[in-house]
């Protein structure tokens, strides 16, 4: 039986559970909701080692884990021919094992009345690089009195201030390393954890690094009282559903640095090693992935999809202007998500998210000793 997310009546789930009904009505399937990151991985570990092993696990941030762990069945090759390699996960002997039938990357979203009330055209604006950017958002703030804000790159304790914040770091050629190294005191680091501190001061106190994101899109898109956020394409649904007169672009580019950017929202979909009905697991995978299921819930979502059919496809780029850049985007080039650790990631990350990340905004500490004591911490946890 399989163990997949339950979802809304027009979600990827919902359509490709009406669909193994109607085509499959021999299957056998158990659609499962266990919740999400943590919660999800816990719950799909102690089902594989009880030997109750579900036939497909999902998830996000750790399915990479997974895949490394050879917990996961190499995907047949008609799936990985039909999809964007940016949307599959390999294992270490470099075989895709798993595939996120949609996913996402971050663009960058303002307000175009506060910009006009900051005395900047929102027609016109320039935000190609980061200097842009942060003179655009300084202005916001300058002119909102208290009231309005320009905000910048959130640096929450979590996996939502470390993606977003990865795809500002890789503009200027740095990262957090992965597998058996840690990077992360380095000059291009400093440099882009200084901007984070700087442009937080166009955030109120607490709304850019607090543990919950809420306030800040609230802030966005309900209040209207915040100039910029960094997000994916879903963003462009909240704000057509509070009318927000919105503009969006790509994210800006460091002073000499490169186009950059983070998968995020990849909910990949894999068959276990220990599924006793692979051809069939496969088979709901398949599904998920036919044009007309996939094309609605990417057109529902405004989320690209996965199938080089579908990123291709004129009336689904047709859709919206938003959906059609996020598309460009994630077919320009090898797009990563976050990297994953071979010893102790999820306590590596941890040291990242509040002890490098989160500290930059919420102490003053110089940003040379953040990163030396976080490079120290996370080495320390690879031996």
């Amino acid at each position: 039986m399989s163990k997949l997310k339950t979802e809304n009546p027009d979600s990827l789930g919902y359509l490709t559970r009406s669909a193994i009904e109607k085509d499959h009505p021999n299957y056998k399937v158990d659609f499962q909701n266990w919740g999400w990151a943590e919660d999800l991985d816990r719950k799909q570990r102690a089902a594989i080692l009880s030997g109750s092993v579900p036939d497909i696990v999902h998830g996000e941030t750790f399915m990479p884990i997974y895949a490394s762990e050879d917990i996961l069945t190499p995907l047949p090759d008609d799936i990985v021919s039909a999809v964007n390699p940016n949307f599959l996960i390999q294992n270490k002997s470099g075989q895709p094992v798993a595939v996120s039938p949609k996913g996402n990357v971050f663009l960058l979203f303002y307000n175009k009345d506060l910009l006009q009330q900051s005395g900047i055209d929102p027609e016109t604006v320039q935000l190609a690089t980061w200097d842009d950017w942060k003179s655009a958002s300084d202005k916001v703030t300058a002119s909102g009195g208290g009231k309005s804000f320009g905000g910048g790159i959130p640096s929450h304790p979590h996996a939502g201030g470390a993606l977003r914040l990865t795809a500002f770091i890789r503009s200027v050629g740095a990262d957090w390393g992965g597998g058996d190294q840690v990077t992360i005191d380095t000059p291009e680091m400093a440099k882009a954890l200084q901007f984070v501190r700087d442009m937080d001061h166009n955030y109120p106190k607490g709304i850019g690094n607090g543990t919950d994101e809420g306030p800040l899109y609230k802030m966005f898109n309900e209040d209207k009282t915040l100039g910029f956020v960094v997000n994916g394409t879903w963003q462009a649904g909240d704000a057509i559903k509070n009318n927000l007169n919105y503009g969006v672009v790509s994210l800006p580019v460091a002073p000499g640095g490169v186009v950059a950017n983070t998968l995020v929202g990849f909910d990949y979909y894999g068959v276990t090693n220990g599924s006793k009905n692979k051809e069939q697991a496969f088979d709901i995978i398949r599904t998920m992935l036919k044009k007309d299921i996939l094309g609605a819930a990417s057109k529902h979502d405004i989320t690209p999809p996965a199938t080089t059919e579908l990123q291709s496809d004129a009336d689904l780029l047709a859709v919206s202007p938003i959906l059609k850049a996020g598309i460009e985007t994630i077919t320009k080039g090898e797009l990563k998500g976050l990297p994953v650790f071979n010893k102790n990631n999820a306590q590596i990350w941890d040291v990242i998210d509040t002890k490098v990340i989160a500290r930059a905004t919420m102490t003053g500490d110089a940003i040379d000793k953040i990163l030396k004591e976080g490079q120290a911490e996370a080495e320390q946890l690879l031996k």
